[in-house]
C-alpha cells in the first residue's frame, strides 16, 4: 500500500494552496487598479496632445509592463513565505494567526518531528508520533484558510474605484471622449501642418452696411476668422509669394439646409504692382474663403496649382429687437372716449430700431394700426406716444386690446429672405384697455330726461282728461264706479313709475361728470314735491285698500271725491315741474353744443399750429394731425346729432342753423390729407384758417344766444363766473392769434436760414453726450407725472441732438431745434421737481448748461432781427404792441374782485404765468426774436386754458330760488293754452283720443 502523507505536511499543504489563492486574487485586483491608471493616463495623454496612436503604444506597453511586474511580485511574495512546508509552518509560527496562540508554535514542532530525517537520531520516534498525532488532531480542528492573511477587501475595492472612476471621468467630457476615440482607432488628432503659404502678406478692409453706422475698418495679417454683419464688403489685398497667370477667390457659405447648398461665390482678383493681387466680395453667410493660383489665364477648368488654407467666415447676428411696453399709470386705465394716454415703450436693437406701430384689436377681432414714432437708427430708445382714443371707432368702444409693433433697420442682405420685410419685426406683450364712453353715456342721460319729461306730460294730460277727475261720482252706476275707481288708481300706479325713473335718473346723472350738480339738485327738487304729492294720494287710496269695493261700496263716492279734489294739486304741479324739465332738457343739449363747439375749435387750432410746424420743415407732426383730423371729424358728427337734438326741441328759431351747415361743408371741403399728399401746404393753412374763423364765429353765436336765455335765471354771483368766463376765452382767441404771427415770422425766418450756407457750430455731439449723461442719472420717478413727461422728452432731444451732431454735415437749424426742444422737456421735468430736492438742483445745474447750449446754437443762425425783412420786423413790433394790449386786459380781469374770488388757486396761479408768458411774449415781439415770442405765446395761451378748465371744474353758485309767480305766470299762459285746445278737442275730438297725443304735447310745451 502507498504510504500514507503525513497529516502535518497535509494540512500545511492546503495552507499553502489557500496563500496562492490569494496572492491570486490580490494579483488580479491590482491589474484591475493598473488597467484604469493606465488608461486614464493614455486618456489624459491623447487628450493633452491629441496623439491616439502615442498613448496606444504607450499605453499597451505600460500596461504589459505593470501586469508582468504584478504578477512576478506575486509569485517572488508568495515563494518567500510558502515555498516548502516548513517554510510555511514557519510563516505560521510568526505570523500566530492559530487559536489558542501556542498551537501555531506547536504546528511548526510537529512539523519538524513529522521530517524523519530532521529528528535527532537521541530521540524517540514513538514520542515524536505522538506529539505529532495529537498536534494532528487539534489542528485538524482549524480550517487552512483561517490562518492565511485575509484579503484587504476594503483597500481593493477603494482602489478599484478610484481606478475606474478616473477614466470614466474623463470620458465624461467632450474632451475626453473625444481622446476616447482618438486612443482607441490610434489616430494622429494634430492638424495637419499647414502648406506653405502663398502669400506673404494680406490686407482686409471691412466696409459695413450703412445701417450698421460702424467706420470701416482694416485688418491687416488676420490670423482668425472674420466675422461681420451680412453685407459688408470684403475687400483683399494679397501679396502672393510666387508668380500666378490668374488668382481666383473663392466663398463658399454654409448651406441653411442639406438641400440648399448655395453655389460658391468665385471672383476674379486684379492684378497690381509688386505680386499684388486685389478683389471683393460681400459677405451673405457663414462659410469659408480661400485663394487659388492658376498657371492658365483662359483655360476656366484647370485645377488650381496652389490654394491657401480655408480661412473662416462668421455671420455676426443681427438678433429681432428687444421690446418692453410699459402698463399704464392706475389712473389712465379706463380713459374715456375724449382722452389721451401716454403708452411708454422701450426697445433695443442690434444695429438700430426702425419705425413703431401701436396696435389696438377691437372686440370683434379686427385691428387698426397708428404710428408710433421711428427709432431712426437709434439702438437704444425710450419713446412715449400719445394715442388719441377718439380714433377709436365710437362704436365698437369697450374693452381693448393693443400692444407695440417695432421694426429694425435690417434690409436683409443675407441669403435668408426676411419672413416680413423691411426689417424684422417683433410685438410687445399685449395689454388690454376699457374705454369708458362718458359722451354716450351722457347722451343716455339727456335722453332718459327727455323721457321723463314727455312721461310727466303724459301724466299731465291723463290726470286733465281722465274720467275720475271729471265725472261726477253720484251719477254714476254702480259698475262705473267701480271702473273709475279702477282707473284712478291705475293712474297712480303708473305716477309711481314715473317717480322711480325720476330716481333713477338722479342716480345716473349724479355720476355724469357733464352734469353740473345744480341741474342734479333741480331734478331732486322735482322728484321731491312730486313725491310728497305722491304719498298725499297714496294715503286716500289707502281709505279703501283694493278688494274693500266688493265689501264697503257705499264708500267709493267720497274717495273718488276726496281724490278728485287732489288731482288739481297734482296737475299745477306737474305744470310746473314740466317747464323746469323742459329748460333742463334744452339746457343740457345748449351745453353740449358749448362744450363740443369749444372743443372743435380748440381741436382746429392745434390743427393749425400743426400744418404751420409741418410748413416750417417738422415732418413728425404728420401722425398727430392724422390723429386731429379722426377727432375733428368725429366732434363734428356729435355737433350734427346735438343740433338735431336743439331743432327737435325748441326749433328753428334758436340760431341760424345754416351756420352749423356751412361748418359741416367747410370740413369736408378741407380736406387736408389730399393737400398735403400734393404737398400744397400754404392751401391747407388757408382751409385751416377759414375753418377755425367760421368755428370761432358760431361758437360765440352760440355762447351768446345762450347766456340771453339763461341770464335771467342766473344769481349776480354765476352770471360773474360765467363774465370771467367769457372774457377768459376772448383773450384766450386773441392771444391765439399772436401765436400764429409769431408762428408766421418763425416760418418765413427758417426760409431764409434754409438758403443760407452755414456751418454748425462744433462740439454739439460732446455737449449733447455729456448732458444726456447728467440726466440719466437723475431719479425720474421723484418729478410727478408732468416732470417725467418732459423728462422724456429732453432725454429724446439730446439723443437726437447727439446723433445730428455726429454727422459729417449736421443741419444747424436742426441741433438749434433740438437744444431749445430738450430746454423746454427740463424746464417741464423742473416745475415737476420738488423744491430744494436733489433732483431739483441736478436740473438746475443741467438746464443751465442746455440753455448755453442752446445760446451757442443760435449764435451760429442768422439773427431774425437781421435777417428779417422791414416788412417782418414791422409786424413784429406790430405783434409787440397788440401783446402788451392783451397783458393789460389780462391784469384788468385778473384785479377785479369778483374774479380773484371765483378763480380757485390753480385758476389764479395759471392767470400768474399767462401774464408771465405775455410779458416775455411782448419782450420777444419787441425784439424780433420770433421763435421766443412763439414760445411765451404758446405759454400764455395754455396758461389761459387752465384757468379755463379750472374754473369750470369749481362748483358753481347754487341757483337763485325760483320765484313761484313766474312759475304760476308761466303755467297760466299753458293753461289758457291747454283749454282752448281743450274745447277744439271736445267738439271735434280727433281719431285716437285715448292714445297719447304727441302733437298736443309739443304745442303745450311751446
Amino acid at each position: 500500500m502507498p504510504a500514507r502523507p503525513a497529516p502535518i505536511a497535509e494540512f500545511l499543504a492546503l495552507v499553502r494552496f489557500a496563500a496562492a489563492r490569494r496572492a491570486v486574487v490580490v494579483a488580479l485586483a491590482r491589474l484591475v487598479v493598473g488597467v484604469g491608471v493606465v488608461g486614464g493616463g493614455a486618456i489624459a495623454l491623447v487628450m493633452a496632445t491629441a496623439r491616439g496612436d502615442l498613448g496606444r503604444y504607450l499605453g499597451t506597453a505600460a500596461l504589459l509592463a505593470w501586469g508582468l511586474g504584478v504578477a512576478v511580485w506575486s509569485w517572488r511574495a508568495w515563494r518567500l513565505e510558502y515555498r516548502s512546508v516548513l517554510v510555511a509552518a514557519r510563516t505560521l509560527a510568526r505570523e500566530r494567526r492559530a487559536e489558542p496562540p501556542g498551537l501555531s508554535d506547536e504546528l511548526l514542532a510537529a512539523a519538524e518531528l513529522e521530517d524523519p530525517e530532521a529528528l535527532p537520531p537521541a530521540q524517540s520516534r514513538e514520542l515524536a508520533e505522538i506529539y505529532v498525532s495529537s498536534v494532528a488532531d487539534r489542528v485538524g480542528k482549524l480550517a487552512p484558510q483561517s490562518l492565511v492573511r485575509p484579503l484587504p477587501v476594503a483597500r481593493m475595492a477603494v482602489a478599484m474605484l478610484l481606478a475606474v472612476a478616473v477614466p470614466a471621468g474623463l470620458t465624461a467630457t467632450s474632451a475626453g471622449r473625444l481622446a476616447w476615440d482618438r486612443l482607441r482607432s490610434g489616430v494622429d488628432g494634430r492638424p495637419p501642418r499647414p502648406p506653405t503659404p502663398i502669400w506673404s502678406s494680406l490686407q482686409v478692409e471691412l466696409t459695413y452696411p450703412e445701417h450698421t453706422r460702424r467706420p470701416p475698418r482694416q485688418i491687416p495679417n488676420p490670423s482668425g476668422a472674420l466675422r461681420a454683419p451680412a453685407g459688408t464688403l470684403v475687400a483683399l489685398d494679397v501679396r502672393l509669394t510666387e508668380p500666378a497667370d490668374v488668382a481666383r477667390l473663392v466663398v463658399n457659405y454654409d448651406a441653411p439646409e442639406p438641400s440648399q447648398a448655395p453655389a460658391p461665390t468665385v471672383v476674379t482678383l486684379t492684378p497690381a504692382a509688386d505680386q499684388r493681387w486685389q478683389g471683393s466680395f460681400v459677405l451673405r453667410s457663414s462659410g469659408v474663403w480661400t485663394v487659388a493660383l492658376f498657371d492658365e489665364a483662359d483655360d476656366q477648368g484647370a485645377t488650381a496649382r496652389a490654394t491657401s488654407p480655408p480661412a473662416r467666415l462668421e455671420l455676426e447676428p443681427d438678433n429681432p429687437p428687444e421690446l418692453e411696453l410699459l402698463p399704464l399709470p392706475a389712473d389712465q386705465r379706463e380713459p374715456t372716449e375724449i382722452d389721451r394716454i401716454d403708452l411708454r415703450f422701450r426697445a433695443r436693437d442690434d444695429f438700430g430700431l426702425g419705425a413703431a406701430t401701436l396696435v389696438y384689436e377691437l372686440a370683434d377681432g379686427t385691428r387698426r394700426r397708428l404710428p408710433a414714432g421711428d427709432g431712426e437708427g437709434r439702438r437704444a430708445w425710450q419713446q412715449r406716444t400719445t394715442w388719441d382714443l377718439a380714433a377709436v371707432p365710437i362704436d365698437r368702444r369697450g374693452e381693448l386690446t393693443y400692444f407695440i409693433e417695432i421694426r429694425d433697420n435690417d434690409p436683409g442682405l443675407g441669403l435668408v429672405p426676411l419672413p416680413d420685410p423691411p426689417g424684422k419685426v417683433v410685438r410687445s406683450a399685449r395689454h388690454k384697455l376699457l374705454v369708458r364712453d362718458e359722451e354716450s353715456e351722457h347722451a343716455r342721460n339727456v335722453e332718459s330726461l327727455r323721457g321723463i319729461r314727455d312721461r310727466a306730460v303724459d301724466m299731465l294730460a291723463l290726470r286733465m282728461t281722465a274720467a275720475p277727475f271729471t265725472t261726477r261720482p253720484a251719477e254714476a252706476d254702480v259698475a262705473r264706479r267701480h271702473a273709475l275707481l279702477g282707473e284712478a288708481r291705475h293712474i297712480h300706479l303708473l305716477a309711481q313709475g314715473l317717480l322711480t325713473r325720476i330716481s333713477d335718473t338722479v342716480d345716473a346723472l349724479a355720476l355724469d361728470r357733464m352734469v353740473p350738480p345744480r341741474e342734479v339738485r333741480i331734478l331732486i327738487e322735482v322728484h321731491r314735491r312730486l313725491y310728497e304729492l305722491h304719498r298725499a294720494e297714496s294715503a286716500l287710496h289707502e281709505q279703501l285698500p283694493p278688494g274693500g269695493e266688493a265689501t264697503r261700496p257705499s264708500e267709493i263716492p267720497k274717495l273718488l271725491q276726496r281724490i278728485a279734489r287732489h288731482n288739481p294739486r297734482e296737475v299745477s304741479q306737474l305744470e310746473d315741474d314740466i317747464i323746469r324739465l323742459d329748460d333742463l332738457v334744452d339746457g343740457q343739449i345748449v351745453a353740449d353744443l358749448e362744450r363740443l363747439l369749444a372743443r372743435l375749435q380748440a381741436s382746429q387750432q392745434k390743427l393749425l399750429e400743426l400744418l404751420e410746424k409741418l410748413a416750417a420743415g417738422d415732418e413728425s407732426v404728420r401722425e398727430q394731425i392724422d390723429q386731429l383730423e379722426q377727432r375733428i371729424r368725429e366732434d363734428m358728427r356729435r355737433v350734427s346729432s346735438a343740433r338735431a337734438r336743439l331743432r327737435k326741441e325748441v326749433g328753428d328759431e334758436y340760431m341760424n342753423l345754416d351756420a352749423f351747415k356751412a361748418i359741416e361743408d367747410r370740413l369736408k371741403q378741407q380736406n387736408l390729407r389730399g393737400s398735403l399728399e400734393r404737398g400744397d401746404t400754404e392751401d391747407a393753412l388757408r382751409a385751416a384758417r377759414e375753418t377755425l374763423d367760421q368755428i370761432g364765429q358760431l361758437r360765440d353765436a352760440v355762447g351768446q344766444r345762450a347766456a340771453s336765455d339763461e341770464d335771467a335765471r342766473l344769481s349776480p354771483e354765476e352770471r360773474a363766473r360765467m363774465e370771467l368766463l367769457r372774457g377768459l376765452s376772448r383773450l384766450k382767441d386773441d392771444q391765439t392769434q399772436l401765436t400764429r404771427e409769431s408762428s408766421g415770422l418763425e416760418r418765413r425766418w427758417r426760409e431764409l436760414v434754409e438758403e443760407t450756407d452755414l456751418s454748425a457750430e462744433r462740439g454739439a455731439d460732446t455737449r449733447a453726450r455729456a448732458s444726456l449723461r447728467s440726466l440719466e442719472a437723475i431719479n425720474d420717478a421723484r418729478l410727478g407725472r408732468e416732470g417725467r413727461r418732459g423728462y422724456e422728452d429732453a432725454r429724446a432731444q439730446l439723443e437726437a441732438l447727439e446723433r445730428l451732431a455726429d454727422t459729417d454735415a449736421p443741419d444747424p437749424l436742426a441741433l438749434f431745434d433740438a437744444a431749445r426742444l430738450a430746454r423746454r422737456g427740463l424746464e417741464q421735468a423742473r416745475a415737476g421737481a420738488e423744491s430744494g430736492e436733489r433732483e431739483a438742483k441736478a436740473l438746475e445745474r443741467l438746464l443751465r448748461r442746455v440753455r448755453a447750449t442752446q445760446a451757442a446754437l443760435f449764435r451760429a443762425l442768422p439773427q431774425p432781427a437781421a435777417a428779417l425783412p422791414a416788412d417782418q420786423r414791422e409786424r413784429s413790433q406790430s405783434a409787440a404792441e397788440g401783446q402788451r394790449s392783451l397783458e393789460q386786459r389780462l391784469s384788468e380781469l385778473a384785479q377785479r374782485s369778483p374774479a380773484g374770488d371765483l378763480l380757485p388757486p390753480p385758476g389764479q396761479s395759471a392767470l400768474r404765468m399767462a401774464g408771465r408768458a405775455m410779458r416775455d411774449a411782448a419782450g420777444a415781439f419787441g425784439t424780433t426774436d420770433p421763435i421766443g415770442a412763439g414760445e411765451a405765446s404758446r405759454d400764455a395761451v395754455e396758461g389761459i386754458e387752465r384757468a379755463i378748465e379750472s374754473l369750470r371744474r369749481s362748483n358753481p353758485p347754487p341757483p337763485p330760488p325760483q320765484r313761484a309767480q313766474e312759475a304760476s305766470t308761466e303755467a297760466e299762459r299753458d293753461r289758457s293754452l291747454r283749454d282752448a285746445l281743450m274745447e277744439a278737442m271736445r267738439e271735434n275730438p280727433p281719431d285716437g283720443y285715448d292714445e297719447p297725443i304727441e302733437r298736443y304735447y309739443e304745442e303745450l310745451l311751446q
